[in-house]
């Protein structure tokens, strides 16, 4: 009798251990721009699963979820764990409104947290554009011989208060915050670095203003370092 009461203990355990496999979940929702007028073809994604204990680490491109005609989604994302906290964001890039997952946006990592739920009962959440982003374009050339230098700069963009984005960027267009100033350098192997406004010494730089909507272009000329 024992030996038949271990054997139900056992098949029960494992029975269990079926019953705990997360059930993916679903958030749905309305984006708006800064006037609570919902906004068509937003995209839409989730961050971290803020329940879980485990590590989480992102593997490959982060997935988005577009918004209808009325501004509204769902999120279906298999990760996604019923009864989860999920950060939700927002972004419209060719309108001006940045990715707010990007540290250079939001390096506090605001946003509206959403409970993720069965899809027939998943709660509506509404999830506001912006703010609306600066267009900074440029064309980088050599200040001796005029040369393009276009494929061989880096840039650097610093946030006033914290955050900070870098790197190269083949089509010489980048949204920039306008919620603070930003500090914005360029370089290329061989050459002095180049602070806005114009100058090699990074003392005299001063910050960029930003405004919303507003596209400056800059025309960046780097000179030869002779060291």
């Amino acid at each position: 009798m024992k030996i038949v009461s271990l054997s139900w203990v056992i098949l029960l355990a494992s029975l269990g251990s079926f019953g705990t496999t997360p059930q993916t979940g679903a958030i749905k929702g309305t984006v708006v721009d800064e006037a609570g007028n919902p906004i068509a073809a937003a995209q839409v994604s989730t961050g971290y699963d803020l329940d879980s204990k485990d590590v989480q680490v992102w593997a490959g491109q982060v997935p988005t979820f577009p918004t209808d005609a009325n501004g509204h989604f769902v999120v279906t994302n298999p990760n996604l764990v019923v009864f989860h906290h999920y950060k939700v964001y927002a972004k419209m890039e060719e309108a001006g409104y940045p990715d707010m997952m990007s540290s250079l946006f939001n390096p506090r990592d605001e946003a509206v947290v959403a409970l993720a739920e069965p899809k027939d009962r998943a709660l509506d959440v509404t999830v506001q554009l912006g703010p609306k982003a600066m267009v900074l374009t440029w064309d980088v050339k050599d200040s001796a011989t005029g040369r393009s230098l276009n494929n061989v700069v880096f840039f650097n963009i610093t946030r006033a208060d914290e955050g900070g984005s870098g790197g190269s960027n083949g089509d010489r267009r980048l949204l920039l915050p306008t919620d603070v100033p930003v500090t914005v350098e360029f370089s290329a192997n061989g050459y002095k670095t180049w602070y806005y406004p114009g100058t090699p010494d990074k003392a005299a730089s001063t910050a960029l203003p930003t405004v919303p909507g507003q596209e400056v272009a800059l025309r960046v000329s780097l000179q030869p370092d002779s060291k």
